[in-house]
């Protein structure tokens, strides 16, 4: 072993930690062998249970339990140079962090604001800091009932400034990875939607969606027009939604290295179905108007009837 007197505080209870953590194991399992064997007793003793261990499994789990108490007091004694050298120094300051979302640093193990079961993890680097340096560094993250001179206002100190930095840093990250698979499609000027030329889809099934629609609303203006049904705006409109089609399939081909038409050529069967689709839907549409226009006619010529 090293000599203590040369370590500093933080190599102590860094090795003080590192024993300590490979003692609670068997500590944990000899617990929990004692407690079954006394769970068991104590069934048997209410007098409404006959007892689940036989002689043999007792003994075993009392041998087995006395077994890893050895392991752990062989552990623990490991430990006693490092806490006869903090005790020969004069006990310095520890730091323990509350294990959970929102746990505050505590001095000691037993602050009246936490329950025997809270679990901590022990702040090895803080070892022999002066309170004062830690509130600095952590801010509000210190006990105000161990350290009273601790604030208790959020984003206070070191620690709540980088905290907040950190997360700023984290969440700017997110958004950089999921937005760098986003497509971002220029318009023409003269078809540029809500003030901006530019339209950013978060998928290429989203932008290959709305090309489908496009390319649909294309066709179903041009044979309106070819049978001289169309508006007088129509051929406008159908070139503004071909421009579509061309600015998102040109992006598309970009980003899977061939060009538009081949976009649209791979989508054809899907644009060839929304079309069935809303031709579908349409005669539906035309055939339920006949209908009310046919049940309304009848209906008023039966009132002129009786009138």
């Amino acid at each position: 072993m090293a000599d203590l007197k040369s370590q500093t505080p933080v190599e102590i209870d860094t090795a003080l930690a590192e024993i300590w953590e490979r003692s609670y194991r068997p500590t944990e399992r000899a617990v929990a062998l004692r407690q079954r064997v006394k769970f068991d007793a104590e069934r048997v003793a209410s007098g409404r249970f006959v007892r689940r261990m036989s002689a043999e499994q007792i003994t075993k789990a009392i041998a087995d339990a006395e077994k890893f108490e050895a392991e752990r007091d062989a552990i623990l004694a490991e430990a006693v140079p490092f806490e006869a050298e903090f005790e020969a120094r004069g006990r310095w300051n520890r730091y323990y962090l509350v294990d959970n979302t929102g746990g505050h640093i505590h001095r000691e193990r037993n602050c009246t604001t936490c329950f025997f079961s809270t679990v901590y993890s022990w702040l090895v680097d803080l070892a022999d800091y002066s309170e004062s340096t830690m509130v600095l560094r952590y801010g509000e993250k210190a006990c105000t009932i161990c350290f009273p001179t601790a604030p208790s206002m959020a984003g206070w100190g070191e620690y709540g400034k980088r905290e907040k930095a950190e997360r700023a840093a984290t969440k700017a990250a997110k958004k950089a990875e999921k937005e760098a698979g986003y497509i971002r499609v220029e318009f023409p000027e003269a078809i540029a939607r809500l003030g901006s030329s530019v339209r950013t889809f978060k998928t290429q099934r989203a932008a290959e969606i709305e090309l489908v629609q496009a390319a649909v609303r294309v066709r179903e203006y041009q044979r309106a027009i070819d049978n001289g049904t169309a508006n007088s705006h129509w051929g406008g409109l159908r070139d503004r939604d071909q421009s579509t089609v061309d600015a998102i399939g040109g992006a598309l081909g970009e980003l899977r290295g061939v060009n538009a038409s081949w976009i649209v050529a791979e989508l054809s069967e899907r644009i060839r179905a929304k079309l069935k689709r809303d031709d579908r839907e349409a005669e539906k549409a035309r055939v339920a108007y006949e209908a009310d226009r046919a049940a309304w006619a009848k209906f008023r010529g039966d009132a002129d009837v009786k009138s």
